[in-house]
């Protein structure tokens, strides 16, 4: 089988604008950075956690949540720096990917009867996004054989980005107290 001698021949179009390739660049880095920050916040947390507390469900459907969207974003991200690659079927199957964490989250908050409005607001902006990132794929695959548009891969993963840190953050921030630590009283 002869090696094509131009890119255009092997790859009849491409899915990736080149105006995308620095913010994807950026974007892989950051999230992976963020992925591993996440699994130090849930060490912390989970060692500081009492056993059998039932807060341990709500920490954990905070880190999956977020670490979902966290390797949504850095599949994403490294797949658009691939020159030539189509995104449009990996689009698809992370969004699925999404949906289901999000369903398993979903599920989550019922079981435990503490949803609370911000969680339940960030669950439902996750699933619309991971809705729009796989409807985006299955028109670009479909129809739109075009460059992806920057605008619109720009605002998904922002919102992905807003979303995961949301999670990272309210992970963080239901860690409980440090426990105080009796000292010695102070000689003089």
């Amino acid at each position: 089988m002869p090696i094509a001698a131009d890119h255009e021949s092997v790859y009849p179009y491409y899915m990736v604008a080149e105006d995308l390739h620095d913010f994807f660049l950026a974007s892989a880095g950051a999230s992976a950075a963020f992925i591993g920050l996440l699994f130090v916040a849930l060490t912390i947390v989970l060692g500081r956690l009492p056993a059998g507390s039932s807060l341990a469900g709500r920490e954990l459907s905070l880190a999956t949540s977020s670490y979902t969207a966290l390797v949504v974003i850095f599949f994403i991200s490294l797949a658009g720096l691939i020159p030539g690659a189509n995104l449009a079927w990996l689009m698809v199957a992370l969004g699925w990917l999404g949906i289901l964490s999000s369903l398993r989250d979903k599920l989550t908050q019922r079981i435990q009867a503490k949803s609370g409005a911000q969680n339940a607001a960030i669950t439902g902006t996750l699933t619309s996004i991971y809705i729009a990132l796989m409807t985006f794929g299955l028109y670009s695959a479909t129809f739109d054989h075009e460059h992806i548009k920057p605008s619109i891969m720009f605002t998904i993963l922002s919102i992905l980005y807003i979303a995961a840190l949301n999670r990272a953050w309210s992970l963080v921030g239901v860690m409980p107290p440090e426990p105080e630590i009796a000292r010695p009283p102070h000689n003089k």
